[in-house]
């Protein structure tokens, strides 16, 4: 399926061919597959609901307090929700040129902000994506 997805980029005029439904459902399956399966930040969304015995001993993230896992969890929600509304909303209301802004602004935010909240090992372990 990654092949034929491929070869449509090499190909762009057999897309027309092929009904927009199908394309959809591809597309959609190939996004689903792709978050739910060794996605670290879902897992970690899926933890704030569950309790810290049922944290999976193999992820690195597991050997960092379940309160700093949390609070950095939910600081990549409020990003991704930041992200969210300037891509969905910004481009109704004239601000969608703000999110190369928003982006960039994830950089000092990582950078100085999340050192001084976060011990240097536990920054260590929840970067390191599943690796």
């Amino acid at each position: 399926m990654y092949i034929a997805v491929g070869c449509s980029l090499a190909l762009p005029q057999l897309l027309e061919l092929l009904p927009e439904g199908a394309t959809s459902g591809v597309l959609l399956y190939v996004g689903l597959r792709g978050f739910i399966t060794g996605n670290e930040f879902f897992e970690r969304c899926l933890l704030l609901f569950a309790s810290p015995s049922e944290f999976p001993p193999e992820r690195p993230y597991s050997a960092v307090p379940w309160r700093y896992l949390h609070l950095y969890t939910l600081i990549q929600l409020l990003c991704f929700g930041a992200c969210y509304l300037v891509g969905v909303w910004g481009f109704g209301i004239g601000l969608g040129l703000a999110f190369p802004i928003v982006i960039v602004g994830f950089v000092p935010l990582r950078a100085v902000v999340l050192t001084k909240i976060f011990p240097a090992e536990h920054l260590e372990l929840l970067d390191r994506r599943g690796r």
